[in-house]
């Protein structure tokens, strides 16, 4: 990967950068910086850095993994300093995740939302959650953050590029 002298690498795996936790995630973002030679992207200090850029504390957190992981993503944001009001998962892991219905991925983020939750966080780069984000966002009258979408507000704003995309939620809007 050094060898090809990258402008910028994107780590694009949710549970991939969140199982270690918040200490792990930024640890692995600078050993591949410092191989690269260039800025890194990680997809869960772009949910981080997202919710942070909105000023949301309290989340709602929508999975498709098995419980015991989705467990270790809320204490990974929990850990990055955010109240986690409520989380629900589909108990999905590997081939299974990317036939996920778009009905599905409806049901379970209107299903975790809570009134006390600033924002939901609909979580794995594998689920096609950011197809519906916007409509989700309408729905429901707050930020509906995916893992694709914050990884892509990551890569834009690491390049110094201002989101500007219609259609997959606020955070790549404005």
């Amino acid at each position: 990967m050094a060898t090809l002298s990258p402008d910028l690498v994107a780590y694009a795996c949710t549970a991939g950068t969140f199982v270690d936790g918040p200490d792990a995630a930024r640890s692995l973002c600078t050993d591949i910086e410092r191989i690269a030679g260039c800025p890194v992207v990680a997809t869960s200090q772009s949910m981080v850095d997202a919710l942070r850029h909105l000023s949301v504390t309290r989340i709602a957190l929508a999975t498709p993994y098995p419980r015991d992981v989705t467990e270790v993503e809320r204490r990974f944001l929990v850990g990055s300093g955010f109240d986690v009001v409520a989380s629900a998962c589909l108990g999905r892991s590997g081939a299974d995740v990317r036939p996920t219905r778009f009905d599905e991925i409806t049901e379970l983020v209107r299903g975790v939302d809570r009134p006390t939750a600033e924002a939901i966080f609909v979580s794995c780069t594998d689920l096609r959650a950011l197809e519906v984000a916007a409509s989700l966002e309408a729905a429901l009258g707050k930020p509906v953050l995916t893992s694709n979408q914050v990884t892509l507000w990551g890569i834009l704003r690491a390049l110094n590029i201002a989101p500007s995309l219609s259609g997959f939620g606020r955070l790549l809007s404005a």
